[in-house]
């Protein structure tokens, strides 16, 4: 078999890991947002997630599965390493929060079943936002 580096098992596992890093990224900002504003996350901050977002789940069991994947079909104590690297990175990488701040605005712009007056305080909270 070819190396892991050789062969295109690490090329998914990159593109999965990028995704993964991004959703969490994106969840965190939102987080750090509404805690810096002293809004309440669940019925508040995660309002600002794009209506798409619960299809993180997709990404994390994709990761997860593939994990599983490697492990059965290279090794298993390579994979684990592989996934403990990529735990490690998303602990170390600093998250681009200013990144999500256009996403945020698009979807406060879609909320039209909330009222002006809880709209106005989504968009003061991400205007009031750290970064």
């Amino acid at each position: 078999m070819e190396t892991f580096f050789e062969d295109w098992w690490f090329g998914i596992f990159v593109a999965l890991w990028c995704a993964y890093y991004w959703l969490f990224g994106m969840q965190r900002t939102s987080l750090l947002i509404s805690r810096h504003s002293g809004i309440e996350w669940r019925g508040g901050g995660e309002l600002v997630l794009p209506s798409w977002y619960p299809l993180t789940w997709v990404v994390i069991l994709s990761y997860w599965g593939y994990m599983i994947l490697l492990s059965v079909y290279w090794n298993w104590l390579h994979a684990l390493g592989i996934a403990a690297l990529g735990y490690g990175l998303m602990i170390l990488l600093p998250i681009p929060h200013s990144s999500y701040k256009g996403i945020f605005r698009n979807r406060i712009s879609q909320l039209r079943h909330l009222s002006q007056e809880q709209v106005s305080v989504l968009r003061q909270m991400l205007d009031r936002a750290p970064f």
